[in-house]
């Protein structure tokens, strides 16, 4: 199970991944995240753009933190974003820690085609 991610750690992982793809854990459906003046913007394949405030990031964050689980429907009362989230917590804590085989699925660059 990769390392828990602070709100502060995440939003400083998305910053420098800014532009790059990410994919949810189950369902590999491609996504985008970027800060916009501060605020996490995810924009999933549908190219509709959703907002998504710290207090619902830490949410996730903390409640990672606690149970270890990387399953949404276990965040689904805390977050509608959960897999969008739980995503981008597996992949900073991933990049942290070197040691997610799993990662190459999770995060694409924008030059990589896909």
């Amino acid at each position: 199970m990769p390392a828990s991610v602070s709100l502060q750690a995440l939003r400083q992982f998305i910053q420098a991944r800014s532009g790059e793809t990410f994919h949810t854990l189950k369902r590999k459906a491609p996504f985008k995240a970027e800060l916009h003046e501060g605020v996490l913007v995810i924009t999933p394949r549908s190219g509709i753009s959703r907002r998504v405030p710290d207090s619902r990031i830490d949410r996730v964050c903390r409640e990672h933190a606690l149970s270890g689980s990387l399953q949404p429907g276990s965040h689904a009362d805390v977050s509608f974003d959960a897999s969008y989230l739980l995503a981008l917590i597996q992949a900073a804590a991933c990049q942290d820690s070197g040691a997610c085989p799993g990662l190459p699925h999770l995060l694409r660059s924008p030059s990589s085609g896909h």
